[in-house]
């Protein structure tokens, strides 16, 4: 992982979180989590606590969670407040993979223009998803542009703008399903 002194971390290549793996506390508050591949969060890969009050998470690239990967539990969180989270690409939840049990609150900021099969902006398998402001905007998937709700998981969208978000496999179409959201489950 390169770091430089205008606090970007760029090119890394990890199975698990190629520019971040947390198992504690990580506030973010600015700088650039870009260029980087992993097999499970592209750019970040939380195990606990991870707050982003601003900077960028932009063009990684993994299996699932191009640019963050989130698998906590109990009374562990990821929460956005503001930021961007954009540009990243992966099978499943291009911007961010919300894991079983997992906690992610979407409080600020956007996540826009993530690419993935499952979620291009979120994909929320059988975690605690709770949307209260923000914008998830012009995301792609076959299944779930914007989010996609799947499992045993809550999904709970208070205020926040949901649009632009396209749902298929070939630009020039519009043969997938759920553009804004695709609820599977809850």
């Amino acid at each position: 992982c390169t770091r430089s002194a205008s606090g970007k971390l760029t090119k890394g290549e990890e199975e698990y979180g190629a520019a971040i793996h947390n198992n504690g506390t990580v506030k973010m508050y600015g700088g650039v989590i870009t260029k980087n591949k992993g097999g499970f969060g592209g750019g970040v890969y939380n195990n606990a606590n991870f707050t982003l009050y601003g900077g960028d998470i932009y063009d990684n690239e993994a299996g699932y969670g191009g640019g963050v990967w989130n698998d906590n539990e109990d009374d562990k969180k990821f929460i956005m407040y503001e930021g961007t989270i954009g540009m990243n690409v992966s099978g499943a939840g291009g911007a961010i993979y919300n894991n079983t049990h997992a906690n992610l609150i979407l409080k600020g900021g956007t996540i826009d223009h993530n690419a993935a099969r499952y979620g291009g902006g979120v994909w929320n398998n059988g975690g605690n998803l709770e949307i209260d402001g923000g914008k998830i905007l012009g995301n792609t998937a076959q299944y779930g542009g914007g989010v996609w709700n799947n499992g045993d998981g809550t999904f709970e969208f208070k205020s926040g703008n949901i649009s632009k978000n396209m749902a298929t496999d070939d630009p020039n179409e519009r043969n997938g399903s759920g553009g804004g959201i695709w609820n599977n489950e809850t």
